[in-house]
């Protein structure tokens, strides 16, 4: 199966389980990227925001997670009220990245890229409220 195949499946797999979990009114999830702010010293540029939506994404919490296979890689960074927010392939998550749910704003601690042969499938990214 080639990779754009698998790429397909995931999406489809987050699709139904955000449809199973969420309710038409959830709020949307978006990574929210900085525009700009180059310039020089003397005539510095204000960055702005530009929210890219994470059609995919879905969060769980790790409290009952913690110390489980599934949050391993992440387990010595987890705090109380963190959360692992998991996406397609399809927007890089990276470290630092701003997360937007709704009114909240989470920042991204650490990702897992589920990324087999160079085909990026996921991200599960530890996220932790600002």
């Amino acid at each position: 199966m080639a990779g754009v195949d698998i790429q397909a499946k995931v999406r489809s797999g987050l699709n139904k389980a955000i449809g199973a979990t969420s309710s038409a009114t959830a709020p949307l999830v978006y990574l929210i990227e900085m525009v700009g702010g180059n310039g020089t010293p003397t005539n510095p540029t204000v960055p702005t925001e530009s929210p890219v939506l994470l059609v995919d994404a879905i969060f769980k919490s790790t409290t009952e997670n913690i110390g489980q296979s599934n949050t391993g890689t992440f387990s010595s960074l987890i705090e109380a009220g963190d959360r692992l927010m998991v996406s397609n392939g399809d927007v890089l998550i990276s470290p630092n990245d701003i997360i937007e749910n709704g009114t909240t704003r989470l920042i991204v601690v650490d990702v897992d890229v589920k990324e087999p042969s160079g085909v990026p499938l996921a991200y599960i990214a530890l996220v932790r409220q600002q």
